[in-house]
């Protein structure tokens, strides 16, 4: 069992074994293995300039997680047509879906890092935002609001209301 302490200082456990934990830490390595990797590849200068231009890179490589996906899929097709036969012929099968399943992981960890990518240049090109009215408000410094009319003649209407109501 593993305790964290959130910025609340409420604890956290994490109750999931360690091999699970160690597996979600190597898995955020290896994304950013396959970031520097990308780095590497198309060089630093290639910045996401819009939501369009994320999503087509994301969408293009979507398209090769996809297609080792269908390759597993006709992998384990192909394995359960071959469970009347002998056992060699399934053991291949099987390391065929291994093979199918380790360019799953490769194309999906591409898709990981170039999404983090993508996050972080969308981020970097959102503008500040405004003040609001309230934040106005604070900065201009607070006053009091002025009534429209004096209280004087507020009593007035008042009363005036108060006579109608118990004339009727």
């Amino acid at each position: 069992m593993f305790q964290q302490y959130d910025a609340d200082g409420q604890v956290n456990m994490d109750l999931r074994l360690d091999s699970e934990r160690d597996l979600q830490s190597n898995i955020g390595t290896m994304i950013d293995f396959a970031e520097l990797v990308r780095k590497d590849t198309d060089g630093e200068q290639r910045v996401i300039r819009s939501k369009q231009e994320g999503y087509g890179y994301l969408a293009q490589l979507y398209t090769a997680v996809q297609a080792n996906m269908k390759s597993v899929k006709v992998g384990m097709d192909k394995l359960l047509g071959m469970l009347g036969t002998d056992e060699s012929a399934c053991a291949d099968q099987a390391a065929s879906i291994f093979n199918s399943c380790q360019d799953v992981v490769e194309s999906a960890l591409l898709m990981a890092a170039e999404a983090k990518k993508v996050s972080a240049d969308l981020y970097a090109i959102i503008p500040e935002p405004g003040l609001t009215p309230l934040e106005q408000m604070a900065d201009d410094g607070f006053r009091e609001v002025e009534p429209d009319t004096p209280e004087s003649e507020a009593e007035a209407v008042e009363s005036e209301a108060d006579e109608s109501e118990s004339e009727a």
